[in-house]
């Protein structure tokens, strides 16, 4: 791989005009009334710009410029700024606070406060132009994304996308939108080069985070607010406080952000404002000049070299991962559906009449012709049987799934319409409707709806089921053995829709698995996990010795920063904030992945996933765990003795630490 520096899309950007000022003429104008290329500079000012106290502006190869036709003609540095070595100055003025340090001062006349230091101009890299932003069509279907949900979103026409704490992945393209929304603790992610022109306002509101998906660039995703022209305000992006930011945002109106905003990209409007303690910094990337730069890959999955960049085949990403009993199964980024592992009877739904009992990662086929299932939304996998949600609302099962004859092909479950997601335990599977409701089947009884209202995720095991409510509580149902119901006693069992589990407040995701339940739930900026039921392994995670049951919700030890999580036969995982992945209890096939066969009691920042980083989702099985990271890359580690890591090798031995998924 070559590395490189000086790529317009990795630079940052501001362009700024008076607050007041609605001039239409988009920001690549301005900087050409300038004669100055907006890809070469991090500041460009029509007038001012304004950066408050302890900020810093750093890279290489950036300049700040301010234009001649202002009234202003300033730029203003307040106290402890830091500008980076590297910077063009080409304003006739510049006025810097104490403390402030920049780069060459070139052909311009200074004010300069006390401590003062300057560098040296740096050359400039001929980078591609900075997208120009243009008019979306706004029209089309909402998008609303809740608390502890994942949402993959193909290019096309929407209104408005409100995002409310969960994680949109946009899997490529262009997306035209009315508004786009992203609420507190929120995360949108562009699998592939994505552009999102808004014809409305942006809003980033606090700790949410904007980012790509690694391996990608800055440039790679694009953000384009045109403003709320007829509107009272005249903003067209605002950011909360603690936003990080990846990307190239335009906001053909002003763009304001708050305190410690992070932003590793560029900021492009007619006015900008920052707030305390911001830090805008350059980001360099990898450029590739053939397809060998990239290095590679299984067949018909190596990267690619595309426009300097190397990208992995969307059909070769994924985007969900499932693991089954003994196998697994992934939502692909172009909407196919593979499976991997344990093929008795038919559990990877690949259509070989054979049943072959270990088997490498495979599409998933609706007949024996080989036709993909295609338009996959969800997936999940049970005991030995898989299911999958389709974008259209149906619901596709393979293998032996409850209540249904066994098969190697996929084939569509009768009685269930306007699904969003499905779930598979041993016995027992559930589907979440869009009116808000979830449909159970078993292997006595029909899809029959469970009678609740404002569900947003459902979560079934053996022989019990939960589902999460809007309003961030919980209700689970059905067999009560070991505590699984939460209710404080074990037994009896609960008829649907069940109890309301006490003690469960603000959640935004729940798991789980044959003996024990997890709810992942939110409180201001505390993150943490709670779980009930069997702890014969450690899998509750309070750090206490081993008991045969815990019957209430009980915080998990040492999790505040949890965004995902999963839950496995003894063993459970989560995903946290930094992209890391922290695993416990049972052990005795590696599905810990810390490189050893030691149970845990807790999370332990000593016994992370080892080699774990940019995970974006995880999922647990009987005795092993697979994740996701930010470039769709999967990883499996634990128990590989029916193939079911899918790293090709086969099985055994067991492999403590991840592997790579090889689609």
């Amino acid at each position: 791989m070559k590395k490189i520096i000086g790529l317009a899309a990795l630079s940052v950007v501001l362009a700024a005009c008076s607050a007041g000022d609605l001039d239409e003429r988009s920001v690549s104008q301005q900087a050409e009334a300038l004669n100055a290329p907006l890809s070469s500079f991090v500041v460009l000012a029509q007038q001012s710009v304004s950066v408050s106290d302890r900020s810093q502006v750093s890279g290489a190869n950036l300049g700040v410029a301010a234009g001649s036709g202002g009234v202003q003609n300033t730029f203003n540095a307040a106290t402890d700024t830091r500008l980076g070595i590297g910077f063009d100055l080409l304003a006739q003025r510049f006025t810097l606070g104490d403390r402030s340090v920049v780069g060459n001062l070139d052909g311009t006349s200074i004010t300069l406060g006390t401590g003062v230091t300057t560098g040296t101009r740096s050359p400039f890299v001929n980078p591609p132009a900075v997208p120009r932003p243009t008019p979306a069509a706004a029209g089309g279907p909402n998008v609303t994304v809740q608390p502890g949900q994942v949402v993959n979103l193909s290019a096309g026409h929407f209104g408005a996308i409100v995002n409310n704490g969960g994680m949109l992945n946009l899997v490529g393209g262009v997306y035209d939108a009315s508004s786009v929304t992203l609420a507190p603790l929120g995360l949108i992610v562009a699998k592939q080069r994505s552009v999102v022109r808004i014809a409305g306002g942006l809003s980033i509101q606090d700790r949410a985070r904007v980012q790509v998906a690694s391996g990608l660039h800055a440039g790679d995703l694009t953000l384009e607010a045109n403003g709320l022209i007829a509107g009272s305000s005249t903003l067209g992006a605002s950011l909360g406080n603690d936003v990080q930011l990846t990307g190239l945002v335009i906001a053909n109106r002003g763009l304001q952000a708050a305190d410690r905003l992070v932003a590793k990209g560029a900021l492009a409007a007619q006015s900008v404002t920052l707030g305390h303690d911001t830090a805008l910094t350059f980001e360099t990337g990898f450029a590739c000049s053939t397809n060998a730069d990239c290095g590679g890959g299984s067949a018909g999955c190596a990267p690619s070299c595309v426009d300097a960049q190397c990208q992995v085949p969307s059909a070769c990403t994924a985007v969900a991962i499932a693991p089954g009993s003994d196998h697994a199964c992934a939502v692909l980024g172009d909407g196919t559906a593979s499976c991997w592992g344990d093929n008795g009877p038919g559990d990877v739904g690949n259509g070989d009449p054979t049943f072959p009992q270990k088997v490498a990662p495979s599409r998933v086929v609706i007949d024996t012709a080989g036709t993909k299932l295609t338009g996959v939304r969800g997936i999940d996998g049970g005991s030995e049987a898989s299911c999958a949600v389709l974008n259209d609302g149906s619901v596709w099962c393979w293998g032996t799934p409850p209540g249904l004859d066994g098969s190697n092909v996929a084939v569509k479950v009768a009685g269930i319409s306007g699904a969003t997601a499905i779930s598979v335990g041993g016995g027992l599977a559930c589907a979440l409707l869009a009116s808000g409701d979830v449909t159970c089947f078993d292997n006595s009884t029909p899809p029959t709806p469970v009678g609740l209202t404002g569900a947003i995720a459902v979560s079934a095991s053996g022989s019990h089921a939960c589902a999460l409510l809007a309003g961030g509580t919980v209700r689970c149902w059905g067999d009560d053995f070991g505590g699984t119901l939460g209710d404080g006693t074990n037994g009896p069992s609960r008829p649907a829709p069940g109890i309301l589990v006490a003690g469960v407040s603000g959640a935004v995701a729940i798991s789980t698995s044959n003996a024990f339940t997890c709810a992942l739930v939110v409180n201001g900026s505390d993150r943490a996990v709670l779980c009930w039921g069997r702890n014969s392994s450690g899998e509750i995670g309070d750090g206490s010795a081993p008991t045969g049951q815990i019957v209430t919700p009980t915080r998990v030890q040492g999790l505040n920063d949890a965004v995902a999580i999963g839950t496995g036969n003894n063993h459970a995982c989560a995903v946290r904030a930094g992209g890391s992945v922290q695993c416990w209890g049972g052990n005795s096939n590696g599905q810990l992945g810390d490189g050893d066969t030691t149970q845990l009691l807790a999370p332990s920042a000593a016994h992370p996933v080892s080699g774990l980083t940019g995970a974006t989702a995880v999922g647990a099985a009987t005795s092993f765990s697979c994740a996701i990271v930010q470039d769709g890359r999967a990883f499996c580690w634990g128990a590989d003795n029916d193939a079911n890591l899918g790293d090709g090798s086969g099985n055994l031995p067991d492999k403590p630490t991840p592997v790579q998924v090889q689609f």
